[in-house]
């Protein structure tokens, strides 16, 4: 069967599948069992269709409680929904100019935000690990650019991804992203206001250059973040675990 990286949606435009990468031993990670996406507030019947098709059975919404509740996904029942909010409220609460979650995604390190939301990020790998034994899970927050792209570079980390992959992955965001007739951020933008308080946000916050998941791999070199995870509360077996579900 041949494997699709991207699946097009009508109302989602940057829901891709995390199959196929290189692992040690000569092995990829499994197509069909993970996938990253914006937010699925705007799918349509077909849309959900398409998700029944190749099996996905949990959502997981990483976005915060506040600003998954402002632009709710209206999930069908066949769906399991849940909302795990991938930035401590420590981080936000932390730092007033922040605002809410989403932003702080946009003008804080990934580095910082994964050592000081490690509970929480713990709790997101342990839903995506039970969710694999019932099917496919796609995960997502609003643009599905940064707390999207940090749950991905830990997942593949994880299965031993060469960086310049996981860069890749990342990079390519901003290009589906920004197609002005499929993407979602000219939706999102009429909800959100900048740091000035105007309804646009600055370019550089929504572009995913290479340097800014470098800064975050570099962190996982430097630091032993299985370790960390370990520490709190994803544990190395359950780290092996999820590991294994993930391979092919």
């Amino acid at each position: 069967m041949t494997q699709k990286r991207r699946i097009l949606l009508k109302n989602a435009n940057n829901f891709r599948d995390l199959g196929g990468y290189p692992v040690p031993y000569d092995n990829t990670t499994a197509w069909g069992k993970l996938f990253r996406t914006e937010t699925l507030s705007y799918l349509c019947d077909d849309d959900w269709s398409i998700l029944r098709e190749i099996n996905i059975k949990m959502l997981i919404d990483l976005r915060g409680a506040e600003e998954a509740s402002e632009n709710p996904v209206s999930v069908p029942g066949d769906f399991t929904y849940r909302n795990l909010p991938l930035i401590s409220s420590d981080v936000t609460s932390s730092r007033k100019s922040a605002g809410s979650s989403m932003l702080a995604s946009l003008i804080m390190r990934y580095s910082y935000i994964f050592s000081h939301s490690l509970k929480e990020i713990s709790a997101i790998l342990h839903a995506i690990s039970f969710g694999l034994d019932s099917g496919s899970v796609a995960f997502f927050c609003s643009g599905g650019k940064d707390r999207t792209g940090m749950i991905s570079a830990i997942l593949l980390h994880l299965c031993g991804v060469p960086d310049d992959d996981i860069i890749a992955d990342y990079s390519i965001t901003r290009i589906y992203d920004s197609n002005p007739e499929r993407g979602v951020y000219a939706k999102l933008m009429s909800t959100v206001s900048d740091l000035s308080g105007k309804k646009q946000l600055p370019d550089e916050m929504l572009r995913s250059d290479p340097e800014t998941m470098e800064d975050l791999l570099k962190f996982f070199h430097e630091n032993d973040i299985f370790h960390l995870l370990d520490k709190h509360g994803f544990s190395y077996e359950s780290q092996n675990e999820l590991k294994g579900k993930m391979i092919e």
